[in-house]
């Protein structure tokens, strides 16, 4: 969710009307132009006829109006909005509004199903309201519903044909469908509307990801899109499809959640992914909405690939189920339970070393993030309970509900108190 926010903290409200070429200009503080040849002020806002009926601005954003020639008694000829129609009009342009906040309220709180039902009722009211339609696509993103997105996206489009925020959702979904070609021209086109950084590393990404893979297959199965090097033994990239539906069944019964789209894994030489995810020689693997690994040169899928396959997959469904609000030590815990990772012996010193030179032990990820730690202390809250519960702590993550909130739920503490216990335990058995 936390790549959304700045595109939703960026929008901006557009007025667009079609009207006849002989109109007023009004010119707008954001830049914007409304040509219109009714309109008239009503206390502090500004209201103007388009084709789809009367509409209000407030008066504030209105620079300056740049009248067109009349004739003597053409504004005479004018018939005045009746008292009765411009109320009516001003309640709805209120409830708007309303709308819009109740729906910002509900995405900061992270709860996307509810800001997308008032942002859509709001865009019902108002289908130019950009100030809705923008988070409403994130929100249908978040919630995995790309096929309403992808409509709000392109409607919109027609209305506001420079909205830059829409160009890059519609380049986000381009690049999930796998079409990295259009994502990239959406990107562009955000760009060349509003540069910013976020927009550059996707593009930068973008470029790199499909000039290595010009020449890429692809293949699908049911739940994944699988696209591989040529230098990818065509057997493999087949065991691999295998071996991801196998543990797709698997995992999504054991945190009781299928995700609605397809899951793109991308196989790669070793040198293609280390320019493609800019990763350092010892990861193995990356997850970032699709799954990456290289796998070039390989004879046959041996345990560790499949580990690595499985570890990404994990992390795939437990970003779904959360809707993006899992922290990192719990996606990993979780990724390392389902993989088969064992915590040996020298794992767990590592953690005890880690843990002994903390005043803090809620501080073990600050200097620099350890796996051992992560796995070690989701399997001590396993332990607590049982791995339902891990599955309750997603549900809730995915409700928008704050961490500490939902392990206070789940756990009866906070991420401090739960670490704090965690590391007593762990300490204790140095000492025995």
């Amino acid at each position: 969710m936390k790549r959304f926010l700045p595109l939703i903290l960026a929008t901006t409200a557009v007025a667009v009307a079609t009207t006849p070429a002989a109109a007023d200009r009004l010119h707008l503080e954001s830049g914007g132009v409304i040509e219109t040849a009714d309109w008239w002020f009503q206390d502090e806002t500004l209201l103007y006829r388009s084709g789809d009926g009367i509409v209000g601005i407030p008066r504030s954003i209105v620079l300056r109006i740049e009248r067109r020639p009349l004739l003597a008694d053409e504004r005479a000829e004018k018939p005045a909005p009746s008292r009765r129609s411009a109320a009516k009009e001003a309640e709805r342009r209120k409830r708007i509004r309303e709308l819009i906040a109740e729906g910002r309220a509900a995405f900061d709180a992270g709860d996307y199903e509810a800001a997308s039902r008032s942002y859509f009722h709001a865009l019902s009211l108002e289908p130019e309201a950009y100030m809705a339609r923008v988070p409403y696509v994130v929100a249908e993103i978040q919630l995995n519903q790309d096929a309403s997105a992808l409509a709000a996206v392109l409607d919109g489009l027609v209305l506001h044909p420079e909205g830059a925020e829409l160009h890059e959702l519609l380049g986000d979904l381009r690049d999930r469908e796998e079409n990295v070609e259009d994502a990239l021209r959406s990107w562009r086109r955000a760009f060349d509307l509003a540069p910013n950084d976020r927009l550059r590393d996707k593009i930068e990404k973008g470029e790199r990801d499909l000039d290595l893979r010009r020449d890429y297959d692809l293949a699908r199965t049911s739940h994944f899109n699988l696209r591989y090097d040529g230098d990818v033994d065509e057997a493999i990239a087949a065991e691999v499809s295998e071996h991801l539906e196998e543990r797709f069944w698997d995992l999504t019964n054991r945190f009781d959640h299928t995700p609605q789209q397809p899951i793109t894994a991308l196989l790669y030489t070793n040198q293609a992914f280390r320019e493609v995810t800019r990763s350092g020689e010892r990861v193995g693997g990356v997850y970032d909405g699709k799954i990456r690994v290289p796998l070039g040169g390989l004879q046959r899928l041996h345990r560790d690939a499949r580990r690595v396959l499985t570890h990404e997959l994990t992390h795939a469904v437990v970003h779904s189920k959360s809707r993006g609000h899992c922290p990192r030590w719990l996606h990993e815990g979780l990724a390392q339970v389902t993989d088969g990772t064992r915590l040996t012996d020298a794992r767990r010193r590592e953690v005890r070393e880690r843990l002994a030179g903390l005043d803090d032990p809620a501080e073990w990820e600050t200097d620099e993030f350890s796996y051992a730690a992560a796995h070690s202390l989701v399997l001590w809250l396993e332990a607590r309970r049982d791995f339902s519960h891990l599955v309750w702590l997603l549900e809730a993550l995915g409700e928008g509900r704050p961490i500490n909130d939902a392990l206070r739920r789940i756990y009866s503490d906070d991420y401090a108190g739960l670490c704090r216990q965690w590391a007593a335990e762990q300490l204790a058995r140095s000492s025995r």
